[in-house]
């Protein structure tokens, strides 16, 4: 028998020898991309609204069920995101023990918010320990994360009247999974889903131009263009200038700085510099708030991160709009201090001291003012001024300058 399998297989070796190379060469293709195969199977199975379009009542069939493990189970977010940030990170410390609340704190800080029945009063009911509360509940959480993430891929905002009802909040589905990926410790997580929450509504904004032009050809209009216009439709709009701060996920550092990057906050600028750079842009481009100068401020300092950090051929380039934004920033009375601090650490990084000397001499009018950053005016005074070869001068702004007998008699009417 098996002879005659072995001359089957020499009599038609042509074909099976063509077979066999065929099927190398298709699982080699299928075991590569066996992730995009994987992909494209589930999206057939599943019928996801286009881009830029929602189907809010599928959507809240997840948030519904999320919403009500928590309350089935009496679950505080809250609590939960409080031990993620001001507990947890010291179990990696080894001193978990050593920091444990009293009671007295306990029931400050770490009480359920509930009040209960006369049967339940008591110190034990209220108060909880933050870790193992939070492990008690991680997995019910996760798993509403889970319906949060199935909800984000049918829609991003649920209104009243998606669900039949003439009044109610509208439901930011990504402002929710944000507080539940926080509870589970994943910031980083929440905060991609208001990324996504952004791409959303360009798209949408995009679908409402092409319906009111429909002239417009997407396969030949420029990527300038269809940016351009996306941002006009969507100038002014809350919701979208709201879910780019988000996903910024707060200011960059001053002097472009990544080291703060270590305290395990997430922030956009710490791991893509040049994405935030858009995110600011944007913000500019649709911003009618008051919150403009600080924008600029933010974009400046972001392109200082992306010169120290990024292309050495790109770093001048990078300084220049820096420092233009800077100078925008320097015109807003909310942050001028902060612009022109950045704008004498800039020209100090160039020797540059006439000018980070004017800029001293126009913070000078803040001296007196709440909340005057002194420290770092003095320190910055006395590297200005002894670069321009004023020591004595500099000596006035030393950290000793102010001793117990009084300043110097040099000091006491000094004007820069």
């Amino acid at each position: 028998m098996l002879r005659l399998i072995l001359r089957q297989l020499a009599k038609h070796r042509g074909p099976i020898l063509a077979l066999v190379v065929v099927w190398s060469i298709l699982g080699y293709f299928i075991v590569s991309y066996r992730h995009v195969w994987f992909s494209a199977i589930a999206r057939s199975l599943v019928d996801l609204p286009e881009p830029g379009t929602q189907d809010p009542v599928r959507a809240y069939s997840y948030v519904d069920a999320a919403l009500e493990r928590n309350r089935d189970e009496g679950i505080e977010l809250d609590l939960m995101i409080q031990a993620c940030e001001d507990f947890l990170p010291y179990s990696y410390h080894g001193d978990v023990a050593a920091f444990r609340p009293h009671w007295l704190e306990k029931l400050e800080h770490w009480r359920l918010h509930e009040q209960p029945t006369d049967e339940e009063v008591g110190l034990d009911y209220q108060a909880v320990e933050p870790d193992l509360y939070w492990q008690e509940h991680r997995e019910s959480v996760l798993s509403g994360v889970r319906d949060l993430s199935n909800a984000l891929d049918y829609a991003y905002e649920i209104e009243p009247g998606d669900l039949g009802e003439t009044e109610g909040q509208t439901i930011l589905v990504a402002a929710l999974f944000e507080r539940f990926a926080r509870a589970v410790c994943q910031e980083e997580q929440g905060r991609l889903a208001w990324g996504d929450y952004v791409s959303f509504q360009e798209d949408r904004a995009w679908r409402t131009v092409r319906s009111r032009n429909p002239d417009i050809d997407p396969q030949t209009v420029q990527p300038a263009t269809r940016r351009r216009l996306i941002l006009e439709q969507l100038r002014g709009q809350d919701r979208y200038e709201d879910a780019l701060r988000h996903y910024a996920a707060g200011s960059p550092p001053t002097q472009g700085d990544l080291s703060v990057c270590r305290d395990g906050v997430f922030r956009l600028v710490c791991v893509a510099p040049l994405e935030t750079i858009e995110v600011y842009e944007k913000l500019l481009a649709v911003s009618v708030s008051e919150q403009v100068p600080r924008y600029h401020l933010d974009l400046g300092r972001t392109y200082l991160v992306q010169a120290r950090y990024g292309e050495p051929e790109q770093k001048q380039a990078r300084i220049e709009l820096a420092r233009d934004h800077f100078l925008v920033a320097a015109t807003s009375r909310q942050t001028e201090q902060d612009a022109r601090l950045e704008l004498i650490r800039l020209y100090l990084t160039e020797r540059d001291y006439a000018s980070a000397y004017e800029e001293l001499r126009q913070l000078q009018l803040f001296s007196r003012q709440p909340g005057f950053q002194l420290d770092e005016y003095r320190r910055l005074a006395r590297t200005t001024l002894m670069g321009m070869g004023r020591h004595a001068d500099a000596d006035c702004f030393a950290e000793m300058s102010d001793l117990s007998y009084g300043p110097r008699p040099h000091c006491e009417n000094l004007q820069l």
